[in-house]
């Protein structure tokens, strides 16, 4: 209808993340350091790049972003493309489908620009998810 439209308009203009495909992109793993430790989940990427990826040569930082959740950053990809090969094959390893499946962290794929505004923007984090799922998941390009 066109109230949705208008609706979902509404919305996407009050996001501060911009769909930018050809930029250089990160594969961002979100935990919770309660959940499981930061390090393992760092091993268990660097097993993951190794077995998948040797080819490839990774930048893994890690940082809180907020008093109980951790940033684990995987760098870099050449544009969205790439960054979402990658994760497609990380969210279907067993590994990760397990966390995922149990609620332990969330990954997502983000250009350099949303990266910057993701980790500047406290208060705007909570519309990544969302963003991610319209522009990365749903994109029928």
């Amino acid at each position: 209808t066109a109230q949705k439209a208008v609706a979902q308009a509404a919305k996407k203009a009050a996001s501060p993340f911009v769909d930018k495909p050809d930029e250089i992109h990160y594969v961002v793993v979100i935990l919770n350091s309660s959940a499981v430790p930061m390090q393992t989940v760092k091993d268990e990427i660097a097993n993951f790049n190794r077995e998948f990826f040797s080819l490839e040569q990774f930048n893994m930082n890690s940082f809180f972003i907020n008093k109980t959740d951790q940033m684990i950053t995987i760098s870099k990809f050449k544009n969205k493309s790439v960054a979402m090969n990658y994760y497609n094959i990380m969210i279907k390893n067993h590994v990760f489908a397990t966390h995922l499946s149990a609620k332990d962290f969330v990954i997502y794929s983000m250009s350099a620009s949303n990266y910057t505004t993701y980790y500047n923007m406290k208060d705007k984090r909570d519309m990544y998810p969302e963003f991610f799922n319209d522009n990365y998941l749903n994109d029928n390009k």
